[in-house]
């Protein structure tokens, strides 16, 4: 715990990124280390970063309402209601609104 402390981590950060943890990580046990491990890769800027983009992390913060829109090719895509499609991508209404293909290249906002 000092660890999370040091990263000045508050109750409500712990509870956002440990949230986060378990969607991006479900069979991975959540642990203080682990947290402390990845903290940086669960903040809120992360899916900013490609090596996070995978499409169960960037449903995950979707759920977590860290994003809501994306912008592809110009193109601007609401989020809002979207649900995932396993590691093809990201659905909304039954339709595929966001290849995994175009993930890395996405621009996202909250």
């Amino acid at each position: 715990m000092r660890n999370l402390k040091a990263k000045g981590a508050t109750t409500n950060c712990v509870v956002s990124r440990l949230n986060y943890y378990c969607k991006i990580w479900p069979t991975i046990m959540a642990t203080p280390e682990a947290l402390v491990k990845h903290w940086d890769q669960l903040s809120p800027s992360a899916i900013g970063h490609p090596a996070s983009r995978t499409p169960d992390a960037v449903f995950a913060a979707i759920e977590a309402c860290q994003i809501t829109s994306a912008t592809v090719n110009g193109h601007a895509i609401g989020l809002t209601g979207a649900t995932g499609y396993g590691t093809k991508g990201i659905k909304c209404k039954g339709n595929l609104i966001l290849r995994a293909s175009d993930i890395k290249h996405a621009k996202f906002t909250k």
